[in-house]
């Protein structure tokens, strides 16, 4: 038996919308819910955590039909409490065009330049350099 939770995500699945503002729109809402944002090394990175892979699978869709990026995929088996498998999708490469078309546009940070975004991006983030967007997970 499926929860509502899992049977939400597999209708969002389900839908297919081919124009590019929808395509960006949903690659920012499952960016905000189940991405955190990295530096390393002055060097940007986004990680998408997710039980779902259907949802890894759909990021990684995404973000590959839209930028020119490179993504490293890691699954962790569920051990005797969690039986979910977990996945986390790195992804490296045009972060500041992905930070600056799917995440900023809609608010007041808008980034003009990689400095730019990475300065917001790390202020928006704290002094670690990395944080969460969202508290949530989809």
């Amino acid at each position: 038996m499926l929860s509502f939770s899992s049977d939400v995500k597999d209708e969002l699945l389900s839908i297919r919308d081919q124009r590019p503002s929808a395509r960006r729109a949903e690659l920012s809402a499952l960016l905000h819910v189940t991405g955190s944002l990295s530096i390393t090394g002055g060097k940007l990175s986004l990680v998408i955590h997710t039980e779902n892979p259907g949802v890894a699978r759909r990021v990684i869709a995404l973000a590959h039909g839209m930028y020119d990026i490179q993504t490293e995929i890691r699954m962790a088996k569920g051990h005797r409490l969690q039986k979910k498998s977990a996945y986390s999708v790195a992804i490296t490469g045009a972060v500041v065009d992905i930070l600056r078309d799917a995440l900023l546009r809609g608010g007041r940070r808008k980034a003009d330049s990689a400095g730019t975004a990475h300065s917001q991006a790390a202020g928006a983030f704290g002094s670690r350099g990395a944080g969460r967007f969202s508290g949530a997970r989809f």
